[in-house]
């Protein structure tokens, strides 16, 4: 959880920083209703019932919102979002009005959305699973391997923030520590 928890963190400020400094609305990116997490995005599903691909981004947003009570704050706000929200910006229904106009500046030049998204959404799913006590290492395909979802983090972590020092170069990771100590059959 440590090492997703800094990829998080990583995440989140990445692309806080590259929405905000390219966002021209009148509020803050995250409470404008003309934002591209904001505006409705209808969408049908494979069996044809039309959806809005940013219903849950409005959601995530207001259940991250301190009580109105307070001064709305969006950093407050940012650091609330679950990671599920900044995973959920780089699916295809947020290509054309978030990955193209901005989230691709995070990312090293040429970076693959669809790829990038799965790697995001099978490092979310595996912090989901450590966070509600399920089992890791007994998936039927073994997509969820902690080893694999490990190696994503440190390696999108490092596309991220290439100067950061959180990962030793050549090191163990303590996952990888932990894998070698207590060998599963």
């Amino acid at each position: 959880m440590k090492d997703i928890a800094f990829f998080e963190v990583a995440l989140r400020n990445a692309y806080d920083r590259e929405i905000d400094s390219r966002w021209d609305g009148t509020r803050h990116w995250l409470f404008d209703d003309d934002s591209p997490v904001n505006i409705p995005i209808p969408r049908h599903n494979r069996a044809g019932k039309s959806f809005d691909a940013n219903a849950l981004n409005r959601t995530s947003i207001r259940n991250a919102t301190p009580s109105r009570t307070e001064t709305i704050q969006p950093d407050k706000t940012i650091a609330n979002l679950p990671l599920g929200f900044w995973a959920h910006l780089t699916d295809k229904a947020h290509e054309r009005i978030l990955w193209i106009p901005y989230l691709h500046h995070a990312w090293p030049s040429g970076t693959n959305r669809a790829d990038l998204n799965a790697k995001i959404r099978l490092i979310n799913e595996c912090r989901n699973r450590i966070a509600h006590h399920e089992p890791l290492f007994h998936n039927a395909d073994g997509t969820r391997n902690p080893a694999v979802v490990d190696g994503l983090v440190v390696d999108l972590f490092h596309e991220l923030l290439p100067q950061a020092d959180v990962f030793e170069p050549d090191a163990p990771t303590p996952v990888e520590l932990f894998l070698h100590s207590s060998p599963r059959p």
